[in-house]
């Protein structure tokens, strides 16, 4: 009977370790978004890029990072540059646009890969998102799993694990209740342009700040 015990028990354990395997891998392969992703900028040009990668160049202006608090500022490195690796067409210079970033090369943590965006506009002080321009992999939560979603199918905050667009799209309303408001926090390359001057120094000294928290911490 001891015998019998002790195998049922390293069948028990063998079962619940692969299980336990299973679902790590399953975590790993299947890794959604998070509200950290969130920008919201000025689309100025695209560039591709003669490396011979997919990816080409985005110029951008005034970006933000939407859903980071100030605590994510050491957590999180602050791009110097924009990519993505599908096609941009018919997006005006200046357009305000809201989508997914994230840094995927930890050598590189200034690299930010753009996954997807959508044009935001605002009009009689309500904010709206278009459709996002291209797929990309967000949580379904129908069938609890992660897929590349069709960009006509699934709108730009709705691939997160809890929540929905409407749900984010209630907190922007929130944060910039007039289309003043919105335009004053991503102002267009002309206003941002002359305001570069008198904010620069100040941006320099905040930014040499944080490094130097990052350092010692």
């Amino acid at each position: 009977m001891k015998i019998r015990s002790n195998y049922l028990f390293v069948r028990k354990f063998l079962y619940f370790s692969l299980l336990l395997s299973f679902s790590i891998e399953q975590s790993f392969a299947c890794a959604p978004h998070i509200p950290q992703d969130v920008f919201i900028a000025r689309f100025q040009s695209d560039t591709t890029n003669q490396l011979n990668t997919p990816n080409s160049v985005v110029d951008l202006s005034a970006e933000n990072f939407i859903f980071r608090s100030s605590l994510d500022e050491f957590r999180y490195s602050k791009p110097t540059e924009w990519q993505s690796s599908f096609p941009i067409k018919k997006i005006a210079k200046d357009q305000l646009i809201i989508g997914l970033a994230y840094a995927p090369d930890g050598t590189n943590a200034n690299e930010y890969q753009i996954v997807s965006f959508a044009t935001l506009n605002c009009e009689n002080d309500r904010v709206n998102i278009s459709k996002p321009v291209a797929p990309f992999l967000a949580w379904n939560k129908q069938t609890s799993n992660c897929m590349h979603r069709n960009n006509e199918t699934v709108e730009i905050l709705d691939g997160f694990i809890e929540h929905d667009q409407d749900y984010y799209l209630a907190k922007i309303q929130e944060k910039y209740p007039t289309c003043e408001k919105l335009r004053e926090a991503f102002p267009s390359s002309s206003v941002e342009n002359k305001e570069h001057t008198s904010s620069s120094v100040f941006k320099v000294l905040w930014e040499k700040l944080i490094k130097w928290l990052k350092f010692w911490l």
